[in-house]
């Protein structure tokens, strides 16, 4: 295991600058074990602020879990343009992600108390699949006193990496067809102009070329820019936190198909008993599976 600790991290820009010129190592059948760890870990309080403003949050005293996916953009695109990382990052495909926190956790006071905060950052779980190697990326949040707060766990594919392995890739989010039938809990039109990943991507930080313009979608296979899978995430978990007492405390979700920019889609949150199911969908077509555990 190769292990990199850091109290500050270069900046993004700097880190875009070398997943630009970075190319993928030939003849691989597995990634090194990697960690890197950042201690006094602090949130962008501004970035917050956008953050909670841009999707509708209506209260601020706890920190919606996906906001954290975006607070560790630096720290992510740190690991992955590490030379002992074999893969352009460009290549990766974002397959899903998944957060389980602690009721301590998510308060804005990660922004201005950051000493003793830190995260804990692994490639882990390496799996083949006819389409290439499936892994994952999980971040650990400890607070002062190496307190559990948060895990985030993004599921990607390297394409780039042929296993020998006949295994479709992984289901992250088993999906109850069966609720289609019923009325959702909750229903929200989603419509999205041309520009909405290129705003996204100012307030996230995430400029994968995939989001931006046609031109540099098209270069990867896409026939139109696709909005940010984690948009989607932080759509829904809008929902819950305005409309629900309890908040989410485990949630899983599935990237299924690209949301074409501009587009228009539909979100829908189906209660049932104990499990809440999310899909965002269009045209008779799944962008999104989810499913929550309230705390």
């Amino acid at each position: 295991m190769i292990t990199t600790s850091f109290h500050a991290l270069p900046s993004l820009m700097t880190l875009y600058t070398k997943a630009l010129f970075k190319r993928n190592h030939k003849q691989l059948t597995a990634l090194p074990a990697l960690t890197l760890k950042v201690r006094d870990f602090a949130i962008n309080t501004m970035q917050f602020n956008q953050y909670m403003e841009s999707f509708g949050f209506e209260d601020d005293r706890k920190t919606p879990a996906p906001f954290f996916y975006l607070a560790t953009q630096t720290s992510q695109l740190y690991l992955l343009t590490q030379s002992q990382f074999p893969l352009s990052p460009a290549g990766l495909v974002h397959l899903g992600v998944s957060f389980e926190q602690q009721e301590a956790l998510l308060s804005k006071e990660w922004g201005s108390s950051p000493a003793g905060n830190c995260i804990v950052m692994s490639i882990v779980n390496q799996r083949d699949s006819k389409k290439g190697l499936v892994f994952d990326i999980e971040t650990e949040f400890y607070g002062p006193g190496k307190t559990a707060c948060l895990k985030i766990i993004n599921t990607y594919l390297a394409r780039a990496i042929k296993g020998k392995s006949d295994e479709n890739l992984p289901v992250l989010c088993e999906f109850n067809h069966e609720m289609n039938g019923d009325e959702p809990s909750m229903d929200l039109a989603i419509t999205l102009n041309p520009h909405a990943g290129k705003r996204y991507a100012r307030l996230s930080g995430d400029y994968n070329p995939i989001h931006l313009w046609r031109f540099t979608a098209k270069l990867f296979g896409f026939k139109r820019p696709i909005i940010h899978g984690i948009f989607l995430v932080s759509k829904a978990y809008e929902q819950l936190h305005n409309n629900l007492d309890r908040a989410p405390k485990k949630g899983m979700f599935q990237f299924k198909s690209p949301f074409y920019l501009p587009g228009m889609g539909q979100l829908s949150i189906y209660k049932k008993e104990q499990e809440t199911v999310i899909q965002v969908h269009s045209a008779g077509q799944s962008h999104l599976h989810g499913k929550v555990e309230l705390s």
